[in-house]
Formats: structure tokens, sequence, C-alpha cells
């Protein structure tokens, strides 16, 4: 594979020749725990099912419509709609709860896609070309170094502010981690491929623990900070901002 190709391959998501289904969830927040919190407990809650992204999309502005007539002020609509996921599954296999399927897209509260996957969690596709994890563009992230985020953490039902502090594996580096697996089954060494557990980005708490999440479940904060909580991580997020400034 030329870099060329791999490129093309990081940038794109995979096809399919088979029937595949797009799940659509959400993630409500409630509206009284705000400002003073940094962390956010969250349900998950499947709102339906289509057999074409568009079709899922429509399913999100149908839930953001219904949600604004039940509210009483708009910006409570936004407190209470977290931000929705749409998984592809193939229609012959039923995928884990850890496993998003052939492909996962991440929407904010108002339906703007902020991030979607470019390789496979799919078992069966763990060390092809699809299910590789061959890097990201920064801008397809949805955030930057020294930004303030909300992390989406699946296994405690809760968002948590957090700052981001390094940004997911590059093309790049990824592509140089390729040419080396490639040596290295010439040369009869074991090394498998990048796959979508390696998709994450590097971030610190509140306490300036590091840490780290799946790119898919960091987008920018959703819900208001109270100023001296903003301003706690305003100086995290400082050193970092000016480290990625100088990077430029």
């Amino acid at each position: 594979m030329t870099r060329e190709e791999f490129i093309a391959l990081a940038t794109t998501q995979p096809k399919r020749d088979e029937k595949t289904v797009f799940e659509v969830t959400v993630l409500n927040i409630d509206p009284a725990r705000r400002k003073s919190f940094t962390r956010y407990p969250v349900t998950k809650e499947r709102i339906g099912y289509s057999d074409n992204i568009e079709g899922a999309e429509k399913i999100i502005g149908d839930a953001i419509s219904k949600a604004k007539s039940k509210a009483k002020k708009e910006h409570e609509l936004h407190d209470a709609i977290y931000c929705f996921f749409v998984s592809e599954y193939p229609l012959r296999i039923l995928a884990s709860e850890d496993d998003y399927g052939f492909s996962k897209r991440l929407y904010d509260s108002s339906g703007i896609l902020k991030s979607q996957t470019y390789c496979s969690a799919m078992a069966s596709d763990r060390d092809t070309d699809c299910g590789c994890y061959k890097g990201r563009t920064p801008e397809s992230a949805g955030f930057c170094v020294g930004d303030i985020v909300g992390v989406y953490l699946p296994h405690e039902d809760c968002v948590r502010v957090k700052v981001v502090t390094k940004m997911p594996p590059s093309i790049d580096t990824c592509w140089l981690k390729y040419k080396k697996r490639l040596k290295d089954k010439e040369d009869g060494f074991f090394n498998t491929d990048l796959s979508h557990w390696d998709d994450k980005a590097e971030l610190i708490n509140e306490m300036g623990q590091s840490t780290d999440a799946q790119t898919l479940n960091i987008m920018p904060l959703e819900v208001p900070l109270a100023q001296y909580l903003n301003r706690k991580f305003e100086r995290l997020a400082q050193p970092y901002k000016k480290e990625s400034k100088g990077k430029d």
C-alpha cells in the first residue's frame, strides 16, 4: 500500500456491499445538574433505526423538534439533550455494547455532525484494511489541544469535564507504525495493526490527573460551568494551548 492509498483510507469511511442498519441513540442530561459540577449523570436511550444515514439524521431532527415542543424555554433543550450517536451495524451480526460496528458518528444537541470514525470496530475486520486505525487529521477530531471538553464515560453513565492535552494519533504517525508492522512481519515478528481502540486522545481532569478517552466520546462542552470552575479549567488548559501554538 502506498502512502497516498493509506491517506485515502484514513479519511474515508469503509464502504460495504452488504446491508447495514443505522442505530440512533441519544444522551440526555439532567437540566438541574449544571454549572457547579464537573461530572454530569446522563441516560442513554435508543430512539430509532434506519437503513441509511439520511434516515438516521431525520430521526435526530425529529427528536430535537419533539424536545423543543415540550421545553418551556429553548435553552432547556440543550441542557436535556447532550448529544446523539449513530452506529452502523451489519444485519448479519449483533454487535456488543463495546463494539460500534462498521462506523459511528457523533452529533451535538443541535444535530450537527461533530466527528466520525474511519475504521471498523467489528472483530471480523481486525487486521484488515477496514479494521486498521490509520490516524486522523486534526480537523476530523472536533476538538484541539487545550480545549475544555465534555467526555462521555459509558461505564459510569456520565459526562466529565476535562482538558485535551494530546490529540489522537495522526495519519503520519500511523503510517510509520504501519510500515514498521510490515517490516516486523517480514522479519518474523508478530505485530498487530492499530485498531479502533487506538482512536483516542489524552486529557486531564480538574485535579490535573491524566487519562484518555475514545475520540467520539469527546466533544466541546455542552453545559455551562460556574465561573470559578471555568477559571480553574482555563488555568489548566493554558500551558497546553501555548504548547500547541508553538508547534503551529
